[in-house]
């Protein structure tokens, strides 16, 4: 019964909702078509099959190899994520996603080589604070005025827009997250020089193997509390067989108030102790790279409340631009 309304409250706010969450309400027939074949198991099941084939082909690799990107620029096979290990994701994006290297012109900026062989070794990178204090008084303002939902994404939520209120949340004690649509964050300025700053498209670039796109992009704010929440369980994101999130920490946090925790090398490998769990904890303005198909969870220790947001590049179509729609509008690649 709760799959069957986390499902009907996807498709609703998928197609009922657009016009609030800053979406075209034009949708392609191919597009409705992908969505619903992603919810069904033996679908996604046959994508992971495939998937597994193509990986492990000799024979008939470059066929196999043809037909694959032929499927993803149409939206198809992205359903096996969920079934695949690290090491089958890992080997089907080098035979399939990744071309050949770019062409290096003039030395990185710096600190962008330390982060890409950081993010391939553990799967995360401090970047250090890139928004000054100065922009991040101004983020936490803007977002402070601005309406929300009541969920970690507008999609997981009831669909009603409420005011952002801190205080009534924490004596509401109704949800661990709020979030704002992706309009909201485009909007913000401070959000947009994190976007727009060149040491992130380096590191996308370097570390994907391709020119990506931004895909998504996601402010939301944990609230102290006790209750339970399913991203506060070790997870894996299953956006794309590559893609990159960037994590802007609005606040600042610890290891025991609000840090996100990864399994590092989990991006890569089954077999990772995950009991490990490193707490990305930074100063407010500090950002992180990661790649989130490597195990991590939300931190259920928050003393207050923590705002972030979430900047995601790699290729169009994905899962999660089927799953979501194009809610960040396609912008030139990075």
């Amino acid at each position: 019964m709760r799959r069957i309304k986390i499902v009907w409250r996807l498709v609703r706010n998928r197609f009922f909702l657009v016009a609030s969450l800053g979406k075209d309400q034009r949708q392609p027939a191919a597009d409705v078509a992908v969505f619903f074949l992603n919810l069904f198991p033996p679908y996604n099941y046959l994508c992971c099959l495939w998937v597994r084939a193509c990986a492990a082909s000799r024979f008939g690799a470059a066929f196999c190899v043809r037909l694959s990107r032929f499927l993803l620029r149409r939206g198809f096979l992205f359903g096996g994520l969920r079934h695949l290990k690290p090491e089958e994701r890992s080997r089907f994006a080098e035979k399939v996603m990744a071309p050949p290297a770019f062409p290096r012109v003039g030395p990185l900026l710096p600190g962008a080589e330390a982060a890409i062989a950081e993010l391939r070794r553990a799967g995360f990178a401090n970047l250090g604070r890139l928004a000054p204090m100065g922009d991040v008084g101004a983020a936490l303002s803007y977002f402070a005025g601005e309406k929300g939902y009541m969920a970690q994404t507008p999609l997981q939520s009831d669909g009603v827009l409420r005011r952002f209120d801190v205080n009534r949340l924490v004596a509401e004690k109704s949800s661990r997250y709020f979030c704002f649509a992706p309009s909201t964050s485009l909007a913000c300025e401070q959000v947009m020089r994190i976007v727009e700053n060149p040491l992130l498209s380096e590191i996308a670039n370097g570390y994907l193997g391709f020119a990506p796109h931004l895909y998504s992009i996601n402010t939301f704010a944990t609230i102290a509390g006790e209750s339970d929440h399913y991203v506060m369980r070790l997870h894996r994101d299953y956006d794309d067989f590559r893609a990159l999130t960037f994590f802007v920490c609005w606040t600042s946090t610890r290891a025991d108030d609000g840090a996100t925790l990864f399994v590092p090398g989990s991006h890569l490998r089954s077999d990772v102790d995950l009991k490990r769990l490193v707490p990305l904890a930074g100063e407010a303005g500090a950002v992180f790279a990661v790649d989130t198909f490597g195990l991590h969870a939300g931190n259920r220790a928050v003393e207050s409340f923590r705002i972030a947001s979430w900047i995601r590049f790699g290729s169009i179509p994905n899962l999660a631009t089927i799953q979501d729609g194009w809610l960040v509008p396609r912008v030139a690649k990075v």
